[in-house]
C-alpha cells in the first residue's frame, strides 16, 4: 500500500488533498510499499543476468493471472517487456495501444502524440506476427461525446481532478477506466504497465549510492485500480520478489557506470544531477537489449496537466469534455507538478 502524509493530513493515494493543505510538499512524505523495501539489502547484486531477472518476472507474472494485457507505447520500458515475453516464449493474450488516432490529420502524424505508434509499435508487432495475441488499438476520443462514459466525473464532476493521480491530462480519465473497455471479465486479468526506470543518485558526502521512488509515475495512467478480477501492474517494480531483484540488478549496473564516469569524465557524471533526457538515454542503454529498433521516439509532454497526446482538444472548447476539464485544472493546487517522493534506500 502507499500513501501520502504530512503533519495534519493522512491521505490514500490522493496526492492534491494533501498538496492543498501544505504548500511546502517537502514536508510530504510518500510512503511506497516501505515495510517492503525497508527489508531490501540493496548492497546485494543478483547473480543472474538482467535478461533472465526480466524473463522471471514474466513468468510469474503468466503464473499468476489468467488473461495478460500489455499496454504498448513502443517506448524502451515497454518494448522490452514485449520482447521479453515473446523470446522466451511466455504467451501475452493481449497488446494494447492507445490514441487519439481519428483526430490526426493523417496516419504517421505526431501532432497527438502517435507516431512512436505508428512508425514503430505498429512496425515492430508486424514483425513480430503474434497470431494468437489479440492486438488492440483503441481510440479513447470516442468516448469524449457523453461525458457520463467517465466514473470520476459522474461521481465527483468538476473534483475528479482530485482523484485522477499525478497526470491530470484529459486522456487519464479512460485509463482510470480502462477495466471497463477490457472485454475479457471473467478471468483474473493484469494490465502490464513498463513504468518507471530505475531512480539512482550519488551522495557524495556519504560516499554511498542511493535509489527512491518517485509518486509521479506510481499514480500515472489514472491512478491505482484493482478489483477482484482486475489489476494495474508495473513490470519492474512492484513490491515483489521478481521486482526487486530486478531493481538491485539495474541500480548496481547503474553505479558500475557512474562511478565509472565519475572519475574517468566528471562532465558526464553530472548529466545525474541535471536530471536530463540524455540521462535516461544512457540508462536505456544499460538496462535494456532490444532486438527490434525503435524508429521513432516522440518527445515527452512538458507538464503534468496537458499532454501532447492530446492536443486536439483545444479544437472542442465548446464541448462539455473541454469545459470539465478547463473546471479541473482551475482548481489544481499551485505545487501540482512537484514530484513526492519516497525515502531513499541507500547501498554501497
Amino acid at each position: 500500500m502507499f500513501y501520502y502524509e504530512n503533519e495534519k493530513t493522512f491521505s490514500i493515494s490522493n496526492r492534491n488533498v494533501i498538496l492543498k493543505t501544505n504548500s511546502n510538499f517537502k514536508n510530504i512524505k510518500f510512503y511506497y510499499y516501505d515495510d517492503v523495501f525497508s527489508l531490501v539489502n540493496w548492497n546485494l547484486e543478483p547473480k543472474e543476468s538482467l535478461e533472465d531477472l526480466y524473463r522471471k518476472r514474466a513468468e510469474q507474472i503468466r503464473k499468476d493471472y489468467e488473461y495478460v494485457i500489455l499496454a504498448y507505447s513502443g517506448g524502451h520500458d515497454s518494448s522490452q517487456v514485449l520482447e521479453t515475453f515473446y523470446y522466451n516464449n511466455i504467451h501475452i493474450d493481449e497488446i494494447l495501444m492507445v490514441g487519439a488516432f481519428s483526430q490526426d490529420s493523417y496516419t504517421g502524424s505526431d501532432e497527438n502524440h502517435n507516431k512512436e505508434l505508428y512508425d514503430s509499435a505498429w512496425i515492430v508487432l508486424n514483425n513480430l506476427n503474434l497470431k494468437h495475441t489479440k492486438i488492440t488499438n483503441f481510440d479513447y476520443t470516442k468516448l469524449f461525446n457523453n461525458i457520463e462514459n467517465f466514473s470520476l466525473i459522474k461521481k465527483y464532476g468538476s473534483d475528479w481532478i482530485d482523484h485522477i493521480g499525478s497526470f491530470y491530462s484529459i486522456h487519464n480519465l479512460f485509463w482510470h477506466d480502462v477495466s471497463n473497455y477490457i472485454e475479457q471479465k471473467n478471468k483474473t486479468t493484469c494490465l502490464i504497465f513498463g513504468r518507471e526506470k530505475p531512480n539512482y543518485n550519488y551522495h557524495k558526502h556519504k560516499k554511498q549510492s542511493y535509489t527512491w521512488f518517485n509518486d509521479h509515475y506510481q499514480t500515472s495512467y489514472g491512478n491505482i485500480e484493482s478489483t477482484n478480477q482486475f489489476t494495474k501492474i508495473n513490470f519492474y517494480n512492484d513490491p515483489v520478489k521478481e521486482c526487486i531483484d530486478i531493481l538491485r540488478k539495474q541500480l548496481h549496473i547503474i553505479q558500475r557506470y557512474y562511478l565509472k564516469s565519475l572519475i574517468v569524465n566528471p562532465d558526464h557524471a553530472r548529466y545525474w544531477e541535471l536530471g536530463s533526457s540524455i540521462k535516461d538515454k544512457i540508462i536505456d542503454k544499460l538496462i535494456y537489449n532490444l532486438k527490434n529498433k525503435i524508429l521513432h521516439e516522440s518527445p515527452k509532454s512538458h507538464n503534468h496537466f496537458f499532454s501532447d497526446r492530446d492536443r486536439y482538444i483545444v479544437k472542442y472548447k465548446n464541448s462539455d469534455i473541454y469545459k470539465i476539464y478547463k473546471d479541473g485544472i482551475k482548481k489544481l493546487p499551485t505545487n501540482n507538478s512537484a514530484k513526492i517522493i519516497s525515502k531513499k534506500y541507500y547501498f554501497e
